[in-house]
C-alpha cells in the first residue's frame, strides 16, 4: 500500500525509557542515577529555593529507590536477552518460541553487530507496530527494520508497507527479516528501493550461537543397541545429550555418550543437535 502514512508512535513514560536505556548501559548506571537524582531532590533543590524540609528528602528516597528497582529489573532483562541469544541456533529455535522473542533476538543481533537499537514493534509496548519493529542507528544512518516470523514466501505488500513507514520513523533505508524467503516481485521490489531482504538461511548465519565453531571434539556414531541401527546425538531437558536411535520413535534405543551402556529408560528427545 505505497503512499499509505502511518502515525507515530505515542511518547513512552519515563520509567519505560528509563528501563531501556539501563539495558544498554553498564551494571553501575542504576545507581549512578540513583545517586544523583536522590542528591538533587535532597540538598540542591531545597538550597536552590530555600525551603529546608524533610519532604525534598523523603521525594529523594523514593525515585532513587524506584530508579534502583527499575535498574534491577533491566539486568533481569539482560540475562534473558543473552540467553536467547546464547541458545538459538536454528530457525526452528525460532519458530517454536513465542513471537515477541522473535523481535527481543533480531534486537540483540544486531546491538552485536554494533547497531544502537530501539525497539518500537509489539514487543516493546503490545500495540501495533505500524511497519516497523525496530530502528537501528549508527552516527548518521537510521534504519527500520520489519521482523516477520512466519516460513513461508513474504509478499511484495509488506515490504511496501515497510517502505512507507521509514521517513514516519525518521530511517533511511529498510531491513525486512523472515523465517521463509520473499516473492520474486518482493525482491525486485526491495531492489530498486535499497532495501535488505533477510531471509531464513541467511538469518541463521547471523546467529552467534549458530557461527561458533564448536569446541567439542568429533565422536564416532555408535550403533543402537537394540536394532543396530546408526545413532545421532539428541538432548533432552531432564538428561542433556545422549545418543538416540536414527529409527526413533519406532526404536528406542540409546546410549550415555560416556559408554556403551544403555540406561534402562529413554528420555524423550526434543529434536537433534544441528537440525
Amino acid at each position: 500500500m505505497a503512499g499509505r502514512r502511518y502515525k507515530r508512535k505515542k511518547k513512552v513514560s519515563a520509567f519505560e525509557d528509563l528501563y531501556r536505556w539501563f539495558l544498554d548501559v553498564p551494571v553501575f548506571a542504576p545507581m549512578v542515577v540513583a545517586a544523583a537524582v536522590f542528591a538533587i531532590c535532597a540538598l540542591v533543590l531545597p538550597a536552590s529555593l530555600h525551603i529546608y524540609t524533610g519532604g525534598w528528602e523523603q521525594l529523594g528516597w523514593i525515585l532513587a529507590a524506584l530508579i534502583l528497582i527499575i535498574g534491577a529489573g533491566a539486568q533481569v532483562g539482560k540475562v534473558a536477552r543473552r540467553r536467547l541469544v546464547a541458545s538459538t541456533h536454528t530457525l526452528d529455535d525460532i519458530a517454536q518460541r513465542p513471537w515477541q522473542d522473535f523481535e527481543r533476538l533480531m534486537a540483540e543481533v544486531f546491538k552485536l553487530d554494533g547497531w544502537a537499537v530501539s525497539v518500537v514493534g509489539t514487543s516493546a509496548r503490545g500495540r501495533g507496530d505500524g511497519g516497523v519493529d525496530l530502528i537501528l542507528r549508527r552516527p548518521g544512518e537510521a534504519v527500520a527494520v520489519q521482523c516477520k516470523r512466519v516460513r513461508g514466501r513474504v509478499g511484495v505488500e509488506k515490504v511496501r508497507e515497510l517502505q512507507g513507514a521509514l521517513a514516519d520513523f525518521g530511517a533511511l533505508r529498510g531491513i525486512f527479516v523472515t523465517l521463509g524467503d520473499f516473492t520474486q516481485e518482493a525482491h525486485d521490489f526491495a531492489t530498486r528501493r535499497g532495501m535488505e531482504l533477510i531471509t531464513g538461511p541467511a538469518l541463521v548465519r547471523m546467529l552467534p550461537a549458530a557461527a561458533a565453531p564448536s569446541t567439542e571434539p568429533e565422536i564416532p556414531a555408535p550403533t543402537c543397541p537394540t536394532c543396530g541401527s546408526p545413532m545421532l546425538i539428541r538432548r533432552s531437558q531432564r538428561h542433556g545429550a545422549f545418543w538416540g536411535c536414527d529409527d526413533y520413535p519406532h526404536c528406542h534405543g540409546w546410549r550415555t555418550t560416556d559408554g556403551p551402556v544403555p540406561l534402562p529408560t529413554p528420555p524423550a528427545a526434543k529434536s537433534d543437535v544441528g537440525h
